[in-house]
């Protein structure tokens, strides 16, 4: 009966001890397995981190030279807005007209076929017509024919095709300075002009 006791005793021990060595050496096989594992998915995560970092730096680079791009064309059309009222004188041509008559010479056709080609030249350039008069007839009829002269010089330059935007219309009448000939007086002065940069 000891004798039993002693098996009943050391039978569970020694099978205890017995599954405990074969429970850890299966724990043991299970944790290196998961770690083996869990190192593989790390290095595809760490080559997935590589990746997304040059991407990014890529799309980070691309950024820049667009901001870049955009701060400088920024800078143009600042430029441009702010001297959109400033404008230099490029050309001046005079155009010169018979007493109380509104035709234009052969001279004038020419000069204004120059304006014409250089406003084809620069498509940026504005024209602008200003018309002057002596004072003979009266101020009103003296307005009457500065108004006809500028008109006969605007249809001139949009029949040979530049564009009505581009010209700016100004009449101003008759001069009263005695310092300048009569037939000097008798003109529309045609003022080409370019954007100030």
């Amino acid at each position: 009966m000891v004798h039993l006791m002693r098996i009943s005793v050391l039978l569970p021990t020694v099978l205890v001890a017995v599954s405990g060595c074969a429970t850890e050496d299966w724990v043991r096989d299970l944790l290196h397995r998961k770690e083996v594992e869990i190192n593989q998915r790390m290095d595809g995560l760490g080559n997935q981190i590589k990746t997304t970092d040059q991407l990014a730096r890529g799309a980070n680079e691309r950024a820049d030279v667009a901001m870049n791009r955009a701060e400088s064309v920024d800078g143009r059309l600042t430029r441009l807005w702010s001297n959109r009222y400033r404008q230099k004188i490029v050309d001046t041509v005079e155009i010169y007209f018979a007493a109380d008559k509104a035709d234009l010479s052969e001279g004038a056709r020419i000069a204004l076929l120059g304006v014409v080609e250089e406003l084809q030249a620069r498509p940026t350039l504005v024209v602008r017509l200003r018309g002057f008069s002596d004072l003979t007839g009266g101020r009103d009829h003296s307005y009457g024919v500065v108004q006809r002269r500028v008109e006969a010089v605007w249809r001139f330059l949009e029949a040979k095709g530049v564009e009505l935007s581009r010209v700016q219309e100004i009449r101003m009448g008759p001069l009263d300075d005695r310092g300048i000939p009569i037939d000097k007086k008798r003109r529309v002065t045609v003022t080409v002009m370019a954007d100030a940069d």
